[in-house]
């Protein structure tokens, strides 16, 4: 079963690559060996091994939250020292080579985030050592990285080892303890300049493309902690990309940019930031999600107001009503929302599938049509009681559309 897990771990580990980040450790420091099997870690018994106790490590981070490294460790047991509860008449020399893989979960899980100096992980492996008889062993324990600067650290570790083979001074586990200077040898993020820039500067305005030279932009807006601005995304993804924006009330430019669309983004960006409408962290995901799936049909648009960004079921949308530059959003349950977005831009999102302008002031939903009515002029009612005129030159339109001819 040991064994089982361990192949699933490196299985995992190998899985896990990620071409947009990589990182090279070299440690080395002492080490501490109790092997005085009590149960107890910290219980050393007559004295643990601490006489020659070296030890290194090479360390390949291949991702944010994994590596595989390669430990060697040294150390020895002097007479009177104790080992699996015997005392030691004469010296015993102790050797381990490791393959070390290492799960850090708190860039794994986000947590911490300011903390940039401290890597906290939970290692685990197989390795080989030898105290007079040699044996494979298990291991697993927790760990830390503490850096003072970029490239220069404290490494603190302990683990726990299981002598896969019968061992006559092991049959039970055992633990060793480390800690070391660490050297970050080379450390390759791609987006981590963005991201350092981003928090530091805390900007208002982002503009952003969605396929960078290593990753993609949503791989920065993940890690970034700066909160309030006003994302736009330059771009030159196809007509889905594009519905994806619009449906989360997300801002783009597409490629190749004009100047004129240049600035009508900023434009907009500066009513957006005038009101602190700013990019929410569910628009950017729901966008993340459309362009992974490539969705064209949505259930819902987003309204942004000047606290806050709802977002609206379409079935709960009765009609639109143009105010001048504004748009009255009315539902079905009598509330009423108000965006400064001309009733065209919602025209284009959403005719002709479930909406139909009827005229250059009213925009439906033609499910909750009761009846056209030619009496007194043409005017359409929608349940809740609710009259609305409809233009003569789009009346052919709207009663072909419903096909009632």
């Amino acid at each position: 079963m040991k064994k089982l897990l361990l192949l699933l771990f490196i299985g995992g580990l190998a899985y896990a690559q990620d071409n947009d980040y990589e990182q090279i450790n070299l440690k080395f420091g002492v080490n501490l060996i109790n092997g005085s099997a009590s149960g107890n870690p910290f219980d050393f018994g007559e004295g643990p091994a601490f006489s020659n106790p070296y030890y290194f490590e090479l360390e390949y981070r291949f991702n944010k939250s994994f590596s595989l490294g390669l430990v060697g460790t040294l150390n020895e047991w002097q007479p009177g020292d104790e080992l699996n509860k015997t005392i030691l008449s004469e010296k015993r020399d102790y050797f381990a080579a490791d393959l070390d893989g290492k799960f850090y979960f708190k860039d794994a899980f986000n947590i911490l985030q300011d903390w940039k100096w401290l890597d906290l992980y939970i290692h685990g492996g197989v390795g080989y050592f030898t105290a007079d008889e040699g044996s494979l062993s298990l291991n697993i324990g927790p760990g830390l990285n503490i850096w003072f600067s970029e490239d220069v650290g404290l490494s603190l570790g302990g683990t726990s080892k299981w002598a896969i083979d019968d061992h006559p001074d092991f049959d039970t586990n055992y633990y060793q303890f480390t800690a070391g200077i660490a050297f970050r040898l080379r450390d390759k993020d791609f987006d981590n300049d963005a991201v350092e820039s981003i928090d530091k500067l805390k900007p208002s305005l982002i503009f952003l493309d969605i396929i960078l030279d290593e990753g993609t932009g949503f791989d920065i807006l993940n890690r970034i902690t700066h909160q309030d601005f006003v994302l736009v995304f330059v771009t030159a993804f196809q007509e889905y990309a594009l519905t994806a924006f619009k449906f989360n009330a997300i801002d783009f430019i597409l490629k190749p940019v004009s100047v004129s669309d240049l600035f009508v983004a900023i434009e907009k960006v500066k009513q957006n930031l005038k009101s602190n409408q700013f990019t929410s962290t569910f628009q950017v995901e729901s966008v993340k999600k459309a362009l992974n799936k490539k969705v064209t049909d949505y259930n819902f648009i987003a309204v942004p107001s000047t606290k806050k960004i709802d977002f609206l079921k379409l079935e709960d949308i009765l009609y639109f009503e143009s105010e001048g530059r504004y748009t009255s959003i009315h539902l079905t349950d009598q509330t009423i929302h108000v965006v400064s977005k001309n009733i065209g831009e919602y025209d284009k999102l959403l005719a002709p599938d479930q909406f139909f302008r009827i005229h250059k002031k009213y925009l439906i939903n033609i499910k909750y049509i009761i009846n056209i009515n030619n009496a007194d002029g043409s005017y359409c009612e929608l349940i809740g009681n609710v009259r609305l005129p409809v233009a003569k030159r789009r009346k052919e339109d709207l009663v072909r559309f419903l096909n009632i001819r």
